[in-house]
């Protein structure tokens, strides 16, 4: 961390380090200290904190739809404008991230973006103009969110021994998605 310049400081404020304002200061300083570098851990710059692109992992191919070759597989390229995510600092989910990771179960979520990869997103969101297409909207919405739902599954199969896991739905996201060509999402 770059030291701070002599000129930053005010030499005329008379308050005590343990002033409840400064510690307030301090700690909201801490705070976005503390996101920078979990936003830079794993590659992602400062022009990327609010505004990233990620691509699906799960529903990122489907069958291409004409019969003269069935087994043929095509990259789907669709996105949802943001979405929400559940804070690996927060005190709720802090213990969630760390059995992912013990369980040595990183990728927590069906994006294949470095960092947003390792946050359990929810809350897909698409913005279109007042006379934007609402039918792309609603088919990048539902492709994104048949992603998560087919990720989540997985990690409950994961988080369940064979005999108490719930029933597997294999084919039921990729069967909605299969009269579409895309999926993706930015965050």
């Amino acid at each position: 961390m770059d030291p701070i310049d002599p000129e930053a400081y005010d030499y005329e404020d008379t308050r005590s380090i343990s002033d409840s304002s400064l510690l307030d200061v301090l700690d909201r300083v801490r705070n976005i200290f503390q996101d920078a570098c979990h936003c830079t851990e794993f590659g992602r710059d400062e022009n990327a904190w609010q505004s990233q692109n990620i691509r699906s992992r799960y529903l990122s191919t489907i069958l291409e739809p004409t019969p003269a070759s069935p087994d043929r597989r095509i990259a789907l390229t669709r996105k949802t404008d943001f979405c929400s995510s559940y804070s690996c600092f927060g005190p709720h989910f802090a213990e969630m991230y760390t059995q992912l990771a013990a369980a040595n179960t990183p990728i927590v979520s069906h994006t294949t973006d470095n960092c947003t990869q390792r946050l359990g997103l929810f809350s897909g969101i698409e913005v279109k103009p007042e006379n934007g297409d609402l039918k792309e909207a609603e088919l990048q919405i539902t492709l994104w969110m048949a992603a998560s739902l087919q990720k989540k599954m997985e990690l409950g199969h994961l988080a369940f021994s064979v005999s108490d896991a719930p029933p597997a739905l294999d084919g039921v996201a990729d069967n909605e998605a299969s009269s579409t060509d895309q999926d993706s999402a930015v965050v």
